[in-house]
């Protein structure tokens, strides 16, 4: 995708999923699809959690999101957003607010079987998250529940990568030390971890360390596909610490 130079001594953020999905929304170019869907895929379960917050029938809920997206397509919003300014996941929730309360209404959603899937989802998985996220924090506002299970999401695509990209003959070590990077991390042994691995309580602390920052890296990049300017970075990370520490 061509996209216009920047002006002469600006710096451009170099492109992210979102700035993507906007830019390419806008001048109507067929990639806004499918880089809408990775990301709508990666983070379906917060939306799903977010719908299901407000509907018993949790089938009802998988058909209002998928119809959500459906309606982000057809309808192009995405073209109205401004690139700028915002990160994708307030834009989501306020699209998806205003969907909800146009498909109450309107009384249009569609019957189970007759919803199009534009984005393939579990939706088992979803289920138990929205449940679990819900059982551990019942006083949280449906927006703060949404960014915590947005957050969740985050850290656990950064895990995902961070396995990914760990030789095979290291993962026993990266399972092992995986719970420090985590809440609960201080309910783990460095001792324990350390006669696991056959190793010595400094080299587990060393190891647990730079394995710390590279999942801070990780995460770092992980969030950076989800806003538009580099400032914006720092801001969304500190509203996601914030979210998390919500009881």
């Amino acid at each position: 995708m061509s996209t216009p130079p920047a002006a002469k001594g600006q710096r451009r953020f170099p492109d992210t999923r979102w700035s993507m999905v906007v830019a390419a929304a806008q001048t109507g170019a067929p990639e806004a699809r499918g880089a809408l869907g990775e990301l709508c895929r990666l983070y379906w379960a917060p939306l799903y959690g977010y719908a299901r917050q407000r509907v018993a029938d949790r089938d009802e809920a998988a058909d209002l999101v998928q119809g959500f997206f459906m309606h982000l397509l057809e309808n192009r919003t995405i073209a109205r957003a401004d690139e700028l300014r915002g990160s994708f996941r307030s834009f989501l929730v306020g699209c998806l607010r205003h969907y909800l309360a146009d498909a109450y209404d309107r009384r249009s959603a569609q019957k189970r079987g007759g919803q199009v899937v534009v984005v393939p989802f579990d939706a088992e998985l979803a289920e138990r998250e929205f449940i679990a996220a819900s059982q551990a924090s019942p006083a949280l506002a449906h927006e703060q529940l949404f960014d915590r299970q947005w957050a969740t999401s985050l850290m656990g695509r950064a895990l995902q990568l961070l396995e990914s990209e760990t030789p095979a003959a290291a993962l026993p070590q990266f399972v092992a030390l995986r719970p420090f990077l985590t809440p609960g991390a201080a309910d783990t042994s460095y001792e324990a971890v350390a006669q696991r691995l056959g190793a010595s309580v400094p080299m587990i602390k060393s190891a647990i360390h730079r394995l710390r920052g590279r999942y801070r890296e990780v995460l770092r990049r992980e969030i950076s596909l989800t806003v538009s300017a580099p400032h914006e970075i720092d801001r969304e990370i500190h509203h996601l610490i914030e979210v998390m520490s919500l009881e």
